[in-house]
Formats: C-alpha cells, sequence, structure tokens
C-alpha cells in the first residue's frame, strides 16, 4: 500500500485547487451583472436570466471545464426561484447586484423551516455560493466549518445542513442474495458488451460512467487500471490489482476480455460504434432492467459492484467483512483501530475519494455500528422482559436467571428463522429437560422470534451475554 500520507497530501492540493479556481472566478460576471442591470433596470428576473444567459460557468471542482446544460439549467431555476423567495421574506431586491449574505442566509433559515432536506439545501447553497462568486461576493456564503461558525454567530440553526452518508446496510450484491459471477454470466449470453463493463465494475470499483468509457488497452499499467475517461470531477485516478494471486489473476483476465470487445470501436473504447454517451448509458440501463438490476427487482444496482469492489478490498486488508454487513461485533474492529484504518484508506484511494471517511458511505462505520449494535441488544432485551406473558413462562418454569447469548448479545442481526439463544439457570432435578422442554415450547408461542435454549450449570455469570432482569429494568454484562 502506498504511504498514507500521499492521499492526505493529494486532498489537500486538491482542495488548494478548488480555492484558486474559486479566486479566479471571483467577480468574472461582474461585467454581465452591470449590462444585465443597464438593459433591465430595477428588473432583477430578467436580470438574472440575462446573466445566466452570458455567463462562463466552470466547473466547481476537479479540472478546469464547463458545467453540463443540466447543471447551468438547474441553477437558472434555482436562483429565479431564490428571487421570488426573497420577496416571500420581504427582502426583495431590484438589482442582483444587492444580493449578498443577508439574503443568503435568510434563504437557508426559509429553506429549513419548509423542511428541505440537507441535500437539496446543500445544492442549493452552492447554487448561490457559484453566483456570488461570479459577481465578487467570494466570501459571502463560506463552506464547511466556516458557514457553521457563521450560524452560530449569527444565532441561526445548523440542524439539518449535514447529509449522512453512513452507510447503514450492505448494499453489495451478495449481501442481497445475488450472485454476481452468475448474473452477468447471463448477462454475457445476450450482451457481452454490457456484461464486461459490469464485470469491470465488480473487478475495479469503476463507476457506471467510467465503465462506459473506459478505454482498456491505454488505461492498463500492469499492476494498476488508470482511470481517464468519466472520472467523477474529471480527476484521474489509479485502481491497483489485488495481493491475492487468484483475484489478481481474475482482474487481469477480466481487462484482457475487455480490449478485445474494445477493439471493435474505432477509438478502443468499450462503447458501440456510433452511439453517443447519452445513448450508450440508456442501452446500458435497458440491458441491466431486463435481467431484474434495479431496487425494484432484485434489490441491487449496477453501482453495488462498486461497493462489491469495497468490501472485498477492506476485507483482504483489515481481515474483518465491513461495517455494514453487520456480521463482525463492533469490539473487533476497536481491538484492530489501525488495520481498520488502513483499510479505510486504501479503499477510499481505490475509489478516488482520498479521505478515509468518504468510505463510511460504502462500508459503514464502526460508529454507527456501535449505535446500531446498541439499539438491537435494547430490542432483544425488551422482546423478552417487555412480554409479561414470556417472564410468566420462565417464572413458572423455576428459571431464576435468564440471559441472551449468541448473535444477539453481540448486536448482530439474526438472520430470517434464525432463534433467539436463551441461557437460563433452574434447579436441577430429574424432570429438568422435560421442564426446559415444556419452557422452550411455550417461549416459542409468546416470543413471534422463536427461542433456542440452553442450560446454564457453572456458577458465575455466562461470559458474552446480556443478562434479562425477571423484574424490573434490563442490566447489560459488559458494554459495546
Amino acid at each position: 500500500m502506498e504511504n498514507t500520507t500521499q492521499p492526505q497530501a493529494r486532498d489537500t492540493q486538491r482542495h488548494s485547487n478548488d480555492r484558486k479556481k474559486a479566486r479566479q472566478d471571483a467577480g468574472a460576471g461582474l461585467a454581465i451583472t452591470r449590462e444585465a442591470m443597464r438593459k433591465f433596470p430595477h428588473d432583477p428576473k430578467r436580470q438574472m436570466a440575462h446573466f445566466l444567459e452570458r455567463v462562463d460557468l466552470n466547473a466547481w471542482t476537479g479540472r478546469r471545464r464547463e458545467v453540463s446544460e443540466k447543471t447551468r439549467h438547474d441553477m437558472g431555476d434555482s436562483l429565479l426561484r431564490a428571487l421570488r423567495e426573497l420577496r416571500e421574506c420581504r427582502l426583495p431586491v431590484r438589482n442582483i447586484s444587492e444580493i449578498g449574505q443577508p439574503h443568503a442566509l435568510a434563504l437557508l433559515q426559509r429553506w429549513q423551516r419548509a423542511g428541505q432536506g440537507a441535500s437539496t439545501i446543500q445544492t442549493k447553497m452552492s447554487f448561490l455560493r457559484k453566483f456570488l462568486t461570479l459577481i465578487g461576493k467570494p466570501s459571502a456564503v463560506p463552506r464547511g466549518s466556516e458557514l457553521y461558525k457563521l450560524l452560530s454567530q449569527k444565532g441561526l440553526d445548523t440542524d439539518g445542513l449535514t447529509r449522512s452518508k453512513v452507510l447503514v446496510q450492505s448494499k453489495t450484491w451478495e449481501s442481497m442474495g445475488v450472485d454476481p459471477k452468475e448474473l452477468i454470466q447471463q448477462v454475457a449470453e445476450r450482451d457481452p458488451l454490457v456484461s464486461i463493463q459490469l464485470e469491470l465494475q465488480w473487478a475495479f470499483g469503476l463507476r457506471v460512467m467510467e465503465a462506459l468509457q473506459i478505454e482498456p488497452s491505454v488505461s492498463d499499467e500492469g499492476s494498476k487500471l488508470v482511470v481517464l475517461r468519466g472520472a467523477k470531477g474529471g480527476r484521474p485516478r489509479t485502481v491497483s490489482f489485488d495481493d491475492d494471486l487468484a483475484t489478481a489473476e481474475w482482474q487481469r483476465d477480466v481487462l484482457e476480455r475487455a480490449k478485445k470487445i474494445a477493439q471493435q470501436h474505432p477509438k478502443r473504447r468499450l462503447a458501440k460504434p456510433g452511439l453517443s454517451l447519452v445513448q450508450s448509458r440508456n442501452r446500458f440501463n435497458y440491458v441491466v432492467r431486463q435481467f431484474g438490476i434495479t431496487q425494484k427487482d432484485l434489490g441491487v444496482t449496477a453501482h453495488g459492484l462498486r461497493h462489491q469492489f469495497a468490501a472485498r478490498r477492506f476485507e483482504a486488508l483489515a481481515g474483518l467483512s465491513t461495517m455494514a454487513s453487520g456480521q463482525t461485533p463492533v469490539t473487533e474492529y476497536r481491538a484492530k483501530p489501525r488495520e481498520v484504518e488502513r483499510a479505510q484508506l486504501d479503499v477510499s484511494q481505490q475509489l478516488g475519494h482520498w479521505r478515509k471517511d468518504v468510505t463510511s458511505s460504502y462500508l459503514g462505520s464502526v460508529g454507527m455500528l456501535g449505535r446500531e449494535s446498541r439499539k438491537r441488544m435494547s430490542n432483544w432485551i425488551d422482546l423478552v422482559e417487555g412480554n409479561p406473558l414470556a417472564l410468566q413462562a420462565l417464572a413458572e418454569a423455576g428459571v431464576k436467571e435468564a440471559w441472551i447469548a449468541g448473535r444477539a448479545a453481540m448486536g448482530l442481526p439474526l438472520a430470517p428463522g434464525e432463534k433467539l439463544t436463551l441461557v437460563v439457570r433452574m434447579e436441577i432435578g430429574p424432570n429438568t429437560q422435560e421442564r426446559l422442554d415444556a419452557l422452550a415450547g411455550r417461549l416459542d408461542q409468546r416470543i413471534a422470534r422463536g427461542v433456542a435454549l440452553m442450560l446454564h450449570l457453572q456458577s458465575g455469570v455466562p461470559a458474552d451475554c446480556l443478562e434479562i432482569l425477571l423484574s424490573g429494568s434490563a442490566t447489560q454484562n459488559g458494554s459495546v
């Protein structure tokens, strides 16, 4: 693995480049703003339309390039709506040059009160920030922590501004019971091109747009795959072959097969000759839908293969399943913090993000797993303690103490049909097994989950169990 300072350095450089780009854009639209105000005095709506029609809109991040028509349209729609919303906030403007920080904060409050989602608000703030930068006010709407600091200073609410990106449940194909190899092979029988595009996603963690535009021969660098065309933000990255020899051989085979198919394209791209990028994307979407690769049908998407790649990399490096899989107790991650962090950094680098916290949307997080584990453990305890009929059955069977054991005691989810394991202590006699069997039958009727009973014969408290208070509130032996 590369030195972890390299991704950090690249991330710092990327943010530095984005700040530099913002400085270059500052005031770039002033001349057009003045022109719009001369042509349409005191008509901010027509001024804004004129401004948006003529101003050069460079991408927010990544390499310097024009934004797409969709982004330009969405920005225009958002800013024109903001003019109307400012009137409703009793902050009307006669000229678009008047818009500044007070107007931005008023709009932010309005959006929050309307219950708009964090993602929606952040997108609108991004459009507004871009506009203010172009008219020479780059610091009117600060970014990140500086925005939170400003809101706090103004006594404004900061809740609901952060998008939750932590994955709670795995989105890999395997977690949904779908075998990638088998399904991709089925696709290959009808459409070898789409099949190899899917397999490249699985093998190298490519996004759909990257798989649709890749030039396999150009991207092949021996032990690495260079992702150039279609990379998000226009930022290229390299994906290393896995350390596991068998996996690396499979990746090499996928890449060689992709090269052969790409030879059919005049530019050696993994695309159907004669189709535009939009047509290629539509064709890809049509084919995957035919095989049920949707949330509605199989519960998986093509992007889930990128999750599959991330999970494979993490598990190989950390020696643990991903946090989102819910298959490993949180204590095991906390026992190996260096290995977990190293794996997160590697996955982040391979996916082209460079920060380990970004991988929480692919792998989950230890913190979230801890919270989910505590919630599950509390629910398991309530399932018994909050059930008077179950408590009555335990008491009538002569149970003195009881504990939840197994996966439930570790805060892990139980598989469909898997029973809740209970360990009980009761007086031993000639009919103990009969009493135990009778109790199991009664509990099966009273606890919808079904119960597997174990008899605790030793002194003391069984290890790694959750105590059930047969009266009163529950106490937990150990902590998560």
